[in-house]
């Protein structure tokens, strides 16, 4: 009932916004002005929640971006055919110089590299096995034949 007196006892000449500002400021010895406050919290809980979504939204396109990288890649496929046959044409004549011996028994790849070098070997092992891996097609040491030829890597 106290809303419509205020109304009431009004002027006409007031504009809208005066009425309303004037309206507020009485109501509010009465009661407190709910509609406003639904509506700012309203206006927070909707602003954090699209925060959310957009987060969540962006996190799966950047999950999705990565797995279709890993997948499907994003070169075009001339390209990804261009860089396999470029590889193969350099597997084909091995950069690395090399000799070939035949093994005897009792024969190591150590044994004959360290023979080709008259001692101990200027590079680490591990590289001198990756060589020879790489010089006689993915062939292990530990597997070589006695009187077959194979190619041991030089080094300087």
């Amino acid at each position: 009932m106290r809303l419509f007196y205020w109304q009431l006892n009004l002027p006409f000449e007031m504009g809208v916004k005066s009425y309303w500002l004037s309206l507020q400021q009485n109501n509010s010895r009465i009661f407190p002005d709910l509609s406003s406050y639904i509506w700012d919290n309203l206006y927070e809980e909707a602003g954090s929640l699209l925060k959310k979504i957009a987060i969540f939204v962006a996190a799966l396109i950047i999950l999705y971006s990565i797995y279709y990288d890993l997948t499907t890649g994003t070169l075009p496929v001339s390209m990804a055919t261009a860089g396999i046959e470029e590889h193969k044409s350099k597997q084909d004549q091995p950069a690395i110089p090399y000799t070939t011996k035949k093994v005897k028994r009792g024969d190591t790849v150590l044994s004959i590299a360290e023979n080709i070098h008259d001692g101990p070997l200027p590079v680490p092992i591990e590289q001198m096995v990756d060589d020879f891996r790489e010089l006689n097609g993915q062939i292990e040491p530990n597997h070589i034949q006695i009187n077959e030829t194979y190619k041991f890597p030089v080094y300087k």
